[in-house]
């Protein structure tokens, strides 16, 4: 209880970091909201397709300035359809939560091998171009199992090869 008593004793916080919290949740949860709406046609296609390649990933997202971000992205999925490739989370509802999911149109998409420099380990990465939620979208992935079949798994899709 002593626990309890102190913390009721401490002054509650200032109302303009209350607004600030709460104004950063609503502009996050609408931009969320936007990105979904402008990506709603393809999300509808890849989940009524057949999934023909499944796989984890690591991945990496290009920054607006053009560098790479240095952060990697563990426990992705890349999901390989008839006719779309989907990023995502594991859980899948995850990634619609969090705004860390991506869909390209494999026609409209170009795909390239490459070592990144902020990779320490030097792998080779797929990097992946093309239209996500109606902008430009540019990321780096390095499948945890099967590298080949992901890249053939991509072509057959129809992304072009750089």
């Amino acid at each position: 209880m002593l626990v309890a008593g102190i913390v009721s004793l401490s002054p509650p916080p200032p109302i303009w970091f209350v607004a600030f919290v709460v104004g950063g949740f609503v502009v996050a949860m609408v931009r969320q909201w936007r990105k979904t709406s402008r990506e709603q046609l393809v999300r509808e296609a890849a989940s009524t397709e057949h999934v023909s390649f499944r796989t984890g990933v690591r991945l990496k997202l290009r920054l607006t300035g053009g560098i790479w971000s240095p952060k990697t992205l563990g426990g992705m999925e890349l999901i390989i359809g008839t006719s779309t490739v989907r990023l995502t989370t594991r859980p899948e509802i995850a990634g619609r939560l969090t705004g860390s999911e991506w869909f390209f149109n494999g026609n409209d998409t170009t795909i390239k091998r490459s070592t990144l420099r902020s990779d320490p380990f030097r792998r080779n990465w797929i990097i992946i171009s093309g239209i996500s939620a109606g902008q430009k979208a540019q990321v780096a992935v390095v499948p945890t199992e099967y590298p080949d079949q992901a890249w053939e798994g991509l072509l057959r899709v129809g992304c072009q090869p750089l």
